[in-house]
């Protein structure tokens, strides 16, 4: 993320920019991920990869498709070295993500993280999405920084990596884990690693991608995890209620176009980028004030003397 020394506040009041049409907002965008959050999504994302293409082979050895892989590995010791790799580098980004929140939160007194946990507004966003489904209701749920979708996804991750992670060290090192535990615990461990290993796949392909990636608002492809971006058309309809939060609580800047990501402490995510072209009343926007000072010399200039408010 490059810092940028252009980025500054807006003249627009916050009213002005809350009304801006959609058109308007065609550059603008939301930062919503900073570098640490697009680091932990690689290694995720990396590690998950190479753990299924290596994985695989292993759980059903004699499908043809599997032993190609394993062919073209290496071999089984080629493929079981990286597996072990892959699955340190998960852990290690497990890890990574949970001193990240509690940093976030403890250190820099930021409770950005909490709110992926789960409350009754997500329950009553659910109902409420079923019966906008079935016709019950004409308008869906409006969400704020997490909807309940995301926060289900996060969380079936999150529990995902801690059963892989821990199955994957016990099945790694069973001598020592009998010392501390009994030996059923290590056969129970390669059923979960393998069948959570199953429904993980499952999950990512059917509903995290297409959801993420594959759905008509952002076909074909996201790229804001690895952007930091959302277009912030797309965000003031997708997370109606932070936009507004964000807007009114002043964390918009303003940026000359094309400009590089803006970083720094005024641009610390969740922030409104927008470009500096809608600094100037482009749109006819009654909560655009016009400067005093120029009204009076443009009437002195006239000769006419301004209109009262009174």
């Amino acid at each position: 993320m490059q810092a940028t020394s252009e980025a500054v506040r807006p003249s627009l009041s916050a009213e002005a920019i809350a009304a801006l049409p959609d058109e308007a907002l065609e550059e603008a965008y939301v930062v919503r991920f900073d570098a640490h959050q697009r680091i932990q999504h690689i290694l995720l994302i990396s590690s998950f990869l190479a753990l299924v293409v290596t994985g695989f082979p292993q759980k059903f050895p004699s499908i043809e498709l599997c032993q190609w892989l394993m062919d073209v590995m290496g071999g089984i010791q080629t493929v079981r070295l990286v597996h072990r790799l892959a699955g340190g580098v998960m852990i290690f980004d497990g890890i990574y993500h949970m001193a990240y929140v509690s940093f976030t939160v403890l250190v820099l007194q930021r409770t950005g993280p909490l709110q992926m946990i789960p409350n009754l507004k997500d329950v009553k966003d659910a109902v409420r999405t079923v019966q906008y489904f079935l016709g019950m209701s004409l308008q869906p749920p409006k969400y704020g920084r997490f909807s309940y979708l995301e926060k289900f996804d996060y969380w079936a991750v999150f529990w995902g990596m801690a059963v892989m992670g821990g199955s994957g060290l016990i099945l790694l090192f069973p001598v020592l884990a009998t010392r501390f535990v009994p030996g059923q615990v290590v056969i129970a461990a390669f059923r979960a690693h393998s069948d959570e290993a199953l429904l993980a796949v499952t999950w990512i392909t059917v509903v995290h991608i297409f959801y993420a990636h594959l759905a008509p608002r952002v076909f074909p492809f996201n790229m804001s995890i690895f952007s930091g971006r959302v277009p912030a058309r797309r965000y003031r309809e997708e997370h109606p209620l932070e936009y507004a939060q964000l807007v009114d609580a002043g964390k918009v800047v303003v940026v000359p176009a094309d400009a590089p990501t803006p970083s720094g402490p005024a641009a610390s995510p969740p922030v409104v980028v927008l470009p500096d072209y809608l600094q100037a009343p482009a749109y006819d926007l009654p909560e655009v004030r016009p400067d005093p000072g120029a009204a009076l010399g443009a009437a002195g200039a006239d000769g006419e003397e301004p209109e009262s408010d009174a």
